[in-house]
């Protein structure tokens, strides 16, 4: 995704969401400073220990998540891509209840209210939030397949439910590209996927510099 920050496709952005403390902090980060050399200064000169904690911390999260999938890919062997996203649909709901009723209380409107419309609630907030969304879509043709999963598919998956909603081209290795546009995601966010960097020439314009 090419633009100045990624931020604004994270929950934590947004004032209905997030605590107050979070959404300045992040306010800070996303101060009109150069992108490229906050990352380049970043990679220059973090603390090499601090570093080496967090790439644990991400490792094990992706082995405890992958485990996940592999349970549930197994559960659901021989069922179609749909069940499979319906399925995971339903648990991404449950994980972000709590996230729901914050909204919903801020919105004047109670956690009752939403029950009461039952699995349209499920649908509606799944289907028509661009990163649940996508994530979904993914995640079930992911399942699907035959083969080890890695570490390395569930970091694609972030890339794009972040990327897709919100970007007008995305570039990533063939797997990943095939999965969205099965899914029609593409379509549905308008949004040319390319397996090739390649797809680049010529598009930009060349500074006059």
């Amino acid at each position: 995704m090419i633009a100045p920050s990624f931020l604004q496709a994270f929950e934590s952005m947004d004032e209905l969401i997030a605590l107050p403390e979070e959404l300045h902090r992040l306010k800070l980060v996303d101060a009109p400073e150069c992108s490229a050399a906050l990352y380049v200064d970043f990679m220059k000169n973090q603390d090499d220990m601090r570093r080496r904690v967090a790439h644990a911390g991400l490792a094990e999260h992706a082995v405890n998540l992958l485990a996940r999938f592999e349970e549930r890919r197994a559960r659901l062997t021989g069922e179609s891509v749909d069940l499979r996203r319906r399925a995971y649909s339903v648990q991404l709901f449950m994980e972000h209840q709590d996230m729901f009723i914050r909204i919903l209380h801020k919105l004047g409107y109670s956690f009752e209210q939403l029950s009461a419309i039952r699995s349209r609630a499920v649908k509606a907030l799944i289907e028509d939030v661009p990163t649940l969304n996508v994530e979904a879509e993914m995640v079930a043709r992911l399942e699907s397949q035959t083969g080890v999963l890695k570490p390395n598919d569930l970091f694609d998956i972030q890339s794009f439910y972040t990327a897709v909603p919100y970007s007008s081209r995305v570039i990533a290795e063939k797997a990943s590209i095939s999965r969205a546009q099965q899914a029609k995601l593409d379509v549905k966010y308008s949004v040319v996927l390319s397996r090739s960097l390649h797809d680049l020439l010529n598009f930009y314009p060349r500074s006059q510099d």
